[in-house]
Formats: C-alpha cells, structure tokens, sequence
C-alpha cells in the first residue's frame, strides 16, 4: 500500500495530496441546472442515450419509474432521478436547447449494477436518467461530508451518504445506488 510519506511523484495526482489508494472515482452528473450529483464508477456498467419513445411506460407504478428499456435482449427499468430524489427538473421534451442537434436530444441514462440476485447467479441493474453526464472525478473518502440534517429535504436525504466540496467551490451530492435500488417497487431487477 502506499502513503503519502512513502509515494513516488507518479503516485500522486497533481490535483491532489491524496494517494491514489485512498480514493474513489466517481461519474458527475446533472440533474436540473442547478443540482450536480455523484455515481461511483466501480457500478457503473455503462452509459446510453436513447430517445424518450424507447422507453415503455409500465401502468400503476410511481412517477419515477419512467418504465423499461431492451438492453442487449434484457429489461432495463429507468428510473427519473430528478424526480425519485424530489429534485426540480426540465421535462424530457424540454431538455435539449434549439440549436442542438437531435442527436443530443436523447435521454441519457446510467446502466448501473446493484448487488446480486439471491438465488439467480446475476446481479441487479437498472439505469438512472440524468439531464447531463459530466466528468469523471477522483475523491477522498474522508472528503465527503455527512449531510446536515436540515439542509436537505428528507426525501433526498435518504439517498445521500453525504457531499462533496470540489476545490473550485462546486458542490456535488454522493448519492447511494444500494437506496436508489431498494427504493424500486417489487420488481426483478436482475
């Protein structure tokens, strides 16, 4: 393992004093133009843009399970991060400016994995639509705060394990994909 006593120059990233050991990567995303969250990567399996109309909606569900998508041959549940965190958000349609093209009109969405399926031998996914992906981005664990009790409302507090203050002041919100899958309605996620 090593230390910040013992790295070598190349162990250290020039943005930061932390061994590489001592931090996690993390995909930044958008959701809303004022609301910038975190993945981790080490679940992320892959990122899509798909147009709203492959999307099928599933009746009597809540409003954040935006419905299914075929994935390479499987069911893909995509869930309205916007909405399930309680988050204000441009409507699908809404989203892409007049002068960008149609590709870019796409929803995106993040496959991500969840813990294996007792009793199946695969693991749960399920992908999280987002207004915009960002960059990747290195953290300390010690660098995510907890979230003060009254700073966040509880419906997005119960996905939180905390945030982070960037160094140039942005603030990014550390969101639990283990709570984002538990929150799902009875389905199978495998």
């Amino acid at each position: 393992m090593t230390t910040a006593a013992n790295a070598s120059p190349r162990a250290l990233s020039p943005a930061s004093t932390y061994p590489q050991d001592f931090r996690e990567q993390f995909l930044s995303c958008s959701l809303g133009s004022r609301t910038a969250i975190l993945l981790p990567v080490i679940q992320l399996i892959e990122i899509l843009n798909i147009s709203p109309d492959q999307i099928t909606p599933i009746p009597h569900l809540p409003s954040w399970v935006r419905g299914v998508y075929n994935w390479r041959g499987e069911v893909l549940w995509i869930v309205d991060l916007a909405r399930l965190l309680g988050i204000e958000s441009e409507p699908l349609a809404q989203r892409a400016a007049p002068l960008v093209s149609p590709a870019l009109a796409n929803s995106q969405v993040v496959v991500l994995q969840g813990q294996p399926v007792t009793g199946t031998g695969t693991w749960a996914t399920l992908a999280v639509l987002v207004d915009q992906v960002g960059d990747l981005e290195w953290c300390a664990a010690d660098t995510i705060q907890s979230p003060p009790a009254a700073a966040f409302t509880p419906t997005l507090a119960r996905f939180l394990q905390g945030y982070w203050l960037k160094g140039n002041g942005d603030v990014f919100l550390c969101l639990s994909v283990e709570t984002i899958f538990a929150a799902m309605p009875q389905a199978n996620l495998a």
